[in-house]
């Protein structure tokens, strides 16, 4: 993921290319082994390390600010692009309405980077959107198909709280 950055097809442009190149700027080792790890550990020549990166790496952009989701057409048509993903929180919060996922600028936001993203032959997606199916259901008949519908911390809080739940209850008699 394009982390939180500049809003702009520029910054989209430079982190594509720093990523897809390079691997994520600080970790240009870890990434080389990293695919060498992944395919037997063979010798691999540097240029095919980088194809190899670029086939099997997933590259979104975080789209988490209103500035973001103006600059969707231009962010979307960055070659290489894979995702435009709404951070939903994020980008509720920046436009003063946190967690109103359902709120018609949200809904609009939603609307606007989806026509940008499709009209680039990019996938969309969501996260921050959780417990609300019919919403959920919404955003897929939009295109959403990257939808993230919780955390490895919320999926274990949750399995942890039923367990202590279940014990709370138990009769001991």
């Amino acid at each position: 993921m394009l982390r939180h950055r500049e809003a702009t097809a520029r910054s989209a442009r430079h982190a594509h290319y720093h990523w897809r190149e390079f691997g994520e700027e600080e970790a240009r080792g870890q990434r080389i082994s990293a695919v060498h790890g992944g395919h037997g550990y063979a010798a691999i020549g540097q240029a095919e390390v980088c194809r190899r990166l670029n086939d099997e790496t997933l590259l979104m952009a975080m789209i988490e600010t209103p500035e973001a989701v103006g600059n969707a057409e231009a962010i979307a048509a960055v070659d290489g692009l894979d995702v435009l993903h709404i951070g939903a929180s994020d980008l509720s919060t920046e436009m003063g309405i946190p967690g109103q996922y359902q709120h018609e600028r949200m809904r609009a936001a939603f609307e606007t980077v989806a026509k940008a993203a499709h009209g680039h032959g990019k996938a969309m997606g969501v996260g921050g959107v959780r417990q609300d199916f019919e919403f959920q259901s919404w955003l897929l008949k939009l295109g959403v198909r990257y939808l993230t519908g919780g955390s490895d911390v919320g999926y274990i809080l949750s399995a942890g709280r039923a367990d202590v739940k279940q014990l709370r209850e138990l009769k001991l008699t």
